[in-house]
């Protein structure tokens, strides 16, 4: 089961920190939803996420930094692109750890990365590339 961590902190534009609370829950819901196979191969499922919520990049960080080895963090999910810079460092200070920023607007000048595996559907192919 992965550990994900999704940051609350964070604001762009005339968005309000408050303002994400929705979407920081809908996040939350859909991963502790989210199964995976089981390892027994017998059809039976079990839970891909276990998901925590925490109010600012340094929580999250200490939260990093202090889990044993066996339990470490593997995603931790903002939900704005206000945190860019903290975004960046820890993916460089944690490169195990995969670092995700959900955001309404792609910033200008940097490349789009998008992993063509879950990039199939013919709507989602147009907006990214015409609408991003």
């Amino acid at each position: 089961m992965k550990r994900v961590i999704i940051v609350k902190e964070g604001q762009w534009g005339g968005i309000k920190e408050e303002d994400y609370l929705p979407l920081v829950n809908l996040y939350r819901e859909v991963l502790e939803r989210a199964e995976v196979p089981g390892p027994y191969g017998d059809g039976k499922k079990e839970k891909a996420a276990r998901v925590e919520v925490v109010a600012t990049v340094a929580e999250a960080e200490k939260k990093i930094k202090e889990a044993p080895l066996n339990q470490r963090i593997d995603v931790v999910v903002f939900i704005s692109r206000g945190v860019e810079v903290e975004a960046e460092r820890l993916a460089k200070s944690y490169p195990k750890t995969r670092i995700v920023v959900f955001t309404g607007l792609i910033p200008e000048g940097k490349i789009i990365w998008v992993d063509k595996a879950h990039c199939a559907d013919p709507k989602m192919i147009e907006n990214i590339v015409l609408h991003s």
